[in-house]
């Protein structure tokens, strides 16, 4: 991050600037109401997106865990864990050890392709690409550190997006109540995130471990869950390993039933020196646990 984007950084915590978006844009909305139909075209752009991506859920998953790293490491890991039990159809959750969410994450995740990214220095789309979720979850939630915060605690960014429920709460508080079928019905979901106030499932274990973010994804669907073993099995047969070309990620552990670990790990298995730079052999594997 450079110093201009940590000079716009809000004089905000986590929950204020959660909570702040949400009234912000429903205010908005409703001094748009009879002018403009942008909400509309969002949401339509928003589940377009999300379409046009196919089955690449996964990959885009990775590459914003990979780009969650720090450019100048090369030792970052990412997990991969589906949840059979969990929820009515599993979970999946895509945890990596990186920076955690900041504030410029936080927008780029609740607006329509506006990214934090540097040109060039990534390889997610613009934000874009984690629209992809909508092929199998409905409702994602985030859970990330806060900078500088309790060890093996979520404790920074940690949100979901507003169900038909939580909007009525919030409007009723604004005094609008009576436009919650109208604003239900017209603006996209990743406009109205809320605090995600429980840890479910297998949050706790991930801040144990000492991960940086984690999205869990409650299945929608027989559908979503098939397409989600089908993603992980694609993975795990490429002949050239997808990681091979993160550059910043050693390791993708992968856990497709309780226990049963996979893991993909680049490692250095020469070294040698041509005209005074090192030149580095990588070698991936496969290892089942």
């Amino acid at each position: 991050m450079n110093n201009l984007t940590r000079a716009m950084e809000p004089a905000l915590l986590p929950r204020e600037h959660i909570e702040n978006k949400t009234r912000g844009e429903i205010e908005a909305y409703i001094g748009g109401r009879g002018k403009t139909r942008v909400h509309q075209g969002a949401r339509n752009l928003s589940l377009n997106v999300s379409h046009d991506y196919g089955n690449r859920f996964l990959v885009e998953l990775i590459q914003n865990a990979h780009d969650a790293h720090p450019g100048d490491r090369d030792d970052g890991e990412i997990a991969i864990v589906l949840a059979p039990q969990e929820s009515t159809h599993g979970c999946l959750y895509v945890a990596n050890r990186g920076n955690g969410f900041r504030s410029d994450d936080f927008e780029s995740i609740t607006n329509i392709a506006l990214s934090s990214k540097p040109v060039n220095e990534s390889i997610g789309n613009k934000g874009l690409g984690f629209r992809s979720v909508l092929q199998i979850c409905n409702w994602p939630e985030i859970y990330s550190v806060w900078p500088g915060g309790r060890d093996r605690t979520f404790d920074g960014y940690c949100f979901r997006f507003a169900k038909e429920a939580d909007l009525g709460v919030i409007l009723s508080d604004m005094g609008h109540a009576s436009l919650g079928a109208e604003i239900w019905e017209n603006m996209p979901c990743w406009f109205l995130p809320v605090v995600a106030e429980e840890r479910p499932g297998l949050i706790s274990r991930f801040a144990r471990d000492g991960f940086a973010s984690v999205v869990r994804m409650p299945l929608e669907s027989v559908e979503a869950r098939t397409a989600v073993i089908e993603q992980i099995d694609w993975l795990l047969e490429l002949e050239t390993p997808l990681h091979l070309f993160l550059n910043r990620i050693t390791r993708i552990s992968i856990e497709r039933e309780p226990d049963k670990v996979e893991l993909l790990q680049r490692k250095s298995i020469a070294t040698w020196n041509r005209s005074g730079v090192d030149i580095r052999r990588l070698e991936s594997a496969r290892m089942n646990f």
